[in-house]
């Protein structure tokens, strides 16, 4: 639980939020390509209106300590149990080193005390964009539009 509280903490650090977010996918070559990073939860069963008002809570924290992390937070709608993800993009794997920011850690006693109790297991993914010679054939690159889940 302590790994999986530390990478709730990392990836909620930063966090911003707003009801549409523009996101254009482009490819790039390796060295360049853009790494998505995406955390699942699943919420304990009763548990979903504590993990909701948990979010919300570490969310006006942050916007009021001027943080400026990018962020997106999914429900999953299908499958077996209550799931989000938490997705957001870095430009280099080097901003991993960044560690938290100010508002990050000044939101961080939150996380620990409002979201990770609500919170039966998680999982932590990084994926980078395949370029163009590295997708399968038929698959372009696109730009579209996401609506984000408000809370």
């Amino acid at each position: 639980m302590k790994i999986i509280a530390r990478m709730l903490c990392i990836l909620i650090i930063g966090m911003t939020a707003s009801t549409l977010l523009h996101v254009e996918v482009r490819a790039q070559a390796e060295d360049g390509s853009i790494i998505l990073s995406t955390m699942e939860f699943t919420v304990k069963p009763g548990h979903n209106s504590q993990f909701r008002n948990g979010i919300e809570t570490w969310k006006k924290c942050y916007l009021e300590n001027e943080g400026e992390w990018q962020w997106n937070l999914w429900q999953r709608v299908q499958g077996t149990g209550n799931v989000y993800v938490l997705s957001s993009n870095m430009d280099s794997w080097a901003e991993m080193d960044d560690g938290p920011d100010p508002a990050g850690r000044e939101c961080r006693d939150i996380v620990r005390d409002l979201i990770n109790p609500n919170i039966e297991n998680g999982t932590m993914n990084m994926s980078r964009l395949l370029a163009d010679d590295e997708s399968p054939a038929g698959i372009e690159t696109v730009t579209g539009f996401f609506l984000w889940y408000p809370l």
